[in-house]
C-alpha cells in the first residue's frame, strides 16, 4: 500500500503508466533524456491534438525549426559547451 502524509486515502491499487522509462536513461547521455523527455511528454502533447513532440525527434536531437527561439537556443547551447 502506498502512503503519502498529504493523502487521506492510501493508494492500494497498483500504479500504471503507459510510458516508464528507465533511469539509466534520465541520468545518460544529453541524447537519451531528450528520447526519455519525448516519450514522457508524447501524451500530454496528444492531449492537446498535436499528433507528435515536434521539438524532438526519435533520436534525441532538437529540431530547431520547431522551438519558439531559436536563436537564443543556440546561443545558450554554445555558451554552455563544454571544452
Amino acid at each position: 500500500m502506498l502512503h503519502e502524509p498529504w493523502n487521506n486515502e492510501p493508494i492500494s491499487d497498483p500504479v500504471i503508466t503507459r510510458n516508464t522509462v528507465p533511469l539509466e536513461s534520465l541520468v545518460g547521455s544529453d541524447e537519451e533524456l531528450l528520447v526519455a523527455t519525448r516519450l514522457i511528454a508524447t501524451d500530454l502533447v496528444n492531449a492537446f491534438g498535436s499528433p507528435e513532440v515536434k521539438q524532438i525527434d526519435e533520436q534525441g536531437r532538437v529540431r530547431t525549426q520547431y522551438v519558439y527561439e531559436a536563436q537564443r537556443l543556440a546561443e545558450f547551447a554554445r555558451l554552455t559547451t563544454w571544452k
